[in-house]
């Protein structure tokens, strides 16, 4: 597994891990397509008692009624065994995630037909209990419950 501070992309081929460090960062596909039968991981996680928030800034996958081609999968913790937070495909730029605390993991895969454009997505780092809100609305994990919260302007 590979640790970086910030920023990391890939481009055509992404079978590998990475753990971010950083407060803040950026990651996803690279370049038109992002390539058939692709395995990559990426670990999130900040200081102690701070909280991590993702946006989508694009995002176009492989639309499939469960996600079962192609997808970004995001959990509430260190690996696949935490909480599941979202499972994304389609052409749909997905609301802010919130996680629990000061870790997140966030897993794309794609089968071995149709590929698209891809995602890039933004992570950075808040206060616990202080989330950033972006956009309109957003989504937080509330005892392993997804909740959509329109947020009112004044």
């Amino acid at each position: 597994m590979e640790t970086m501070n910030g920023t990391t992309s890939f481009k055509g081929s992404c079978n590998r891990s990475s753990v971010l460090t950083g407060s803040h960062g950026e990651f996803g596909t690279e370049g038109y397509r992002y390539s058939a039968n692709l395995e990559c991981r990426w670990k999130i996680q900040v200081d102690e008692g701070d909280q991590v928030q993702l946006v989508f800034s694009r995002f176009r996958l492989e639309q499939s009624s469960h996600c079962e081609y192609d997808s970004v999968t995001i959990y509430d913790g260190s690996d696949d065994t935490a909480p599941l937070l979202r499972k994304l495909c389609g052409s749909s730029t997905p609301g802010d995630v919130a996680a629990s605390g000061n870790v997140v993991s966030v897993y794309f895969s794609s089968d071995d037909t149709i590929t698209s454009s891809g995602f890039r997505l933004q992570y950075r780092t808040v206060l616990r209990g202080n989330i950033e809100w972006s956009g309109n609305s957003t989504d937080i994990l509330t005892n392993h419950r997804l909740l959509y919260i329109p947020l009112w302007k004044y």
